[in-house]
């Protein structure tokens, strides 16, 4: 089973750029330019099954529409969400946004994003990737 990567960018050329790299490095990819597709995100009934995860890892621009990709995490976490490998990008981190992502201890990534730093952080993921986890089904790319 490939490495599944959510992508949630809502600029589109950064989005199809990541998404396009990413796959061709192997990896299965669900980009949006929301975070509105997530089942958690959703609400409460709209939980993963007990056994499955949307994905190993989460990488999420700070910037987006509706609410800030930390914002989007912070909502995620409280509610269970299971992904354990989570990174944010942004083009302008403020010291309260490096601070805030550090609580949420997620990884921090600067745009235009060094893509050679993406994949050594993407390759240690997958070394704590379980083989014989579930993933759920999520619905792909909008």
């Amino acid at each position: 089973m490939k490495t599944r990567v959510v992508l949630l960018d809502d600029d589109k050329s950064v989005r199809l750029s990541l998404k396009g790299i990413l796959e061709h490095w192997g990896f299965e990819v669900i980009a949006s330019a929301s975070p509105v597709f997530c089942p958690v995100f959703l609400g409460e009934e709209h939980q993963c099954p007990v056994a499955y995860m949307c994905a190993d890892t989460l990488l999420t621009d700070i910037n987006m529409p509706d609410m800030t990709g930390l914002q989007f995490l912070e909502n995620q976490r409280q509610k269970g969400c299971k992904v354990k490998y989570i990174a944010v990008m942004s083009g302008n981190w403020k010291d309260e946004e490096i601070a805030h992502a550090s609580r949420l201890s997620c990884s921090m990534f600067k745009k235009p994003i060094d893509i050679e730093k993406l994949r050594e952080w993407l390759n240690e993921c997958e070394k704590g990737i379980n083989p014989k986890r579930k993933l759920s089904d999520l619905p792909l790319n909008k």
